[in-house]
């Protein structure tokens, strides 16, 4: 199948060669091989089957949070799901959610309805996908101890559902097989006063709005955790806040926030993350766990 084949085929879209900055939260990232939009789970059998064929990498893409993208690109097929692969629906124990469908979306949704579950996620930008497979978390709650069950495709064209309990969830992680496509998910929420939940909410997110600098641009937070003390501790003790390489800094509202000052590159915000883990390793003897995921660079 030729990639003009594959465009026809398509109810979705496809292009060569697009810039993948502005599909991230960071503004950075260089171009992708293929950008494709699918529309339906039949368009993503159609994709995979085309990436299978020509032996193409797979990105899959939500919102593009958690997420730096090398300024070389990605070399292979990324695969955006939050045009088509999106919407919410009523379930018996709670909602059917689609994996590229926004957590803003899926939080006022819940609100309108009175369920109770997702106000802790008030002000994170990923898609209900991405947060899946990364465990997101805020506020003492996590995605993963909502997750009633997951239905995806594999890189085999393959389709699987999985409940929440076979997915090993773990702090920012989870034991999602590796190459499947969250397209849709089942999110277990208890009923609740409206009242309450929008309370809730407009609590979280107005502690969110004064620690972390949400009108900026970034990936969430770089760092993981560790279990000795919050990462974002350690780097303000070795004088990391306000650290900055040309175009990219380290915020001074939270310290585990890198943000885009604009004409930025990925090669500066990895040069600053080398650059603050190596201060924490020779101060306290750690290596900080990357919470980004990085991506790109030749095949």
């Amino acid at each position: 199948m030729s990639f003009e084949e594959l465009s026809k085929l398509l109810k979705g879209k496809v292009s060569l060669d697009e810039p993948l900055a502005s599909y991230t939260s960071f503004g950075l990232g260089g171009p992708a091989k293929l950008l494709a939009h699918p529309a339906d789970e039949e368009d993503l059998e159609n994709i995979l089957d085309f990436a299978r064929q020509e032996g193409m990498r797979i990105l899959v893409l939500g919102m593009g949070t958690n997420l730096l993208v090398k300024d070389s690109g990605f070399p292979g097929m990324v695969i955006r799901l939050t045009d088509g692969l999106k919407g919410i629906h009523r379930a018996p124990e709670g909602i059917e959610v689609g994996a590229g469908t926004e957590a803003k979306d899926v939080l006022d949704y819940c609100l309108h309805q009175g369920l109770q579950g997702m106000e802790c996620f008030a002000g994170i930008p990923g898609s209900i996908g991405g947060m899946i497979k990364t465990n997101a978390g805020a506020f003492g709650g996590e995605m993963g101890s909502l997750v009633q069950k997951i239905r995806g495709i594999n890189l085999n064209g393959e389709w699987l559902e999985l409940g929440g309990d076979e997915l090993g969830f773990g702090y920012r992680s989870s034991n999602l097989p590796n190459g499947l496509l969250i397209t849709r998910t089942w999110l277990r929420l208890k009923e609740g006063k409206r009242e309450e939940i929008k309370r809730q909410a407009r609590e979280n997110l107005k502690l969110k709005a004064k620690t972390q600098p949400l009108s900026q641009r970034s990936a969430g937070c770089i760092f993981k955790n560790p279990p000795q003390a919050p990462a974002a501790k350690l780097i303000q003790e070795v004088g990391g806040k306000g650290m900055r390489v040309e175009e990219v800094m380290v915020s001074p509202i939270h310290a585990n926030f890198i943000v885009n000052l604009g004409g930025a590159t990925a090669s500066q915000v990895l040069l600053l993350i080398d650059q603050l883990r190596e201060r924490v390793r020779e101060a306290f003897g750690l290596t900080l766990e990357l919470e980004v995921e990085i991506v790109g660079g030749e095949e």
